[in-house]
Parts: structure tokens; sequence; C-alpha cells
């Protein structure tokens, strides 16, 4: 489950960054300002897109059950007598 959470705490930290950026620029008036803004914002979008492509590209590669065993099973029935599944595991573009 930490690898939601992660992606999702980039995802957060983008969005709070890219508010915080468009609020500021509302109250800067000089080029340097702007530019500086455009830039951050441009950074704050592309990891906003790298997060959500992490997360929609991840494929499932086995799991860990409830027991402490592990499986290479991603299917229905996968760790059925071992207590169920405790965590997914999976692979990512980057890896």
């Amino acid at each position: 489950m930490d690898f939601l959470f992660k992606d999702f705490g980039l995802f957060l930290l983008s969005f709070v960054a890219l508010l915080f950026l468009i609020v500021k620029a509302a109250n800067m008036n000089f080029n340097f300002g702007r530019i500086l803004i455009f830039t951050c914002s441009l950074v704050c979008v592309v990891g906003l897109l790298i997060s959500i492509y992490t997360h929609i590209s991840k494929k499932r590669i086995g799991a860990t059950c409830e027991d402490g065993s592990k499986s290479s099973s991603v299917g229905q029935g996968t760790c059925s007598y071992h207590g169920g599944v405790d965590q997914w595991a999976y692979e990512y573009w980057y890896e």
C-alpha cells in the first residue's frame, strides 16, 4: 500500500505547488516573476503527469500472503489457502 501513498504524495505536492504558484502569479506584475511562475508551473505539471503515468502503468507481478508466504500468482484465488492477500507486488515503468 506504500506505493499508493508515495504516488498520491507526489500528486498532492504537485497540486499544492501549482495552486501556490497561481496565487503568486496573480500578485506579480514584472516579467521575471512571470517567467519564474511559468517555469515552476511547467515543472509541477510535468511532475503531475509522471505521477499519473506511474500510477496507471504499474503491472501486478505477485503477492505477499497473510501468513507471510510469497506468491507469483496475480489472479483470482491468489493466497486462497494462506489467509488471503496481504499486499500486492507491482513493477513500475522505471524499474
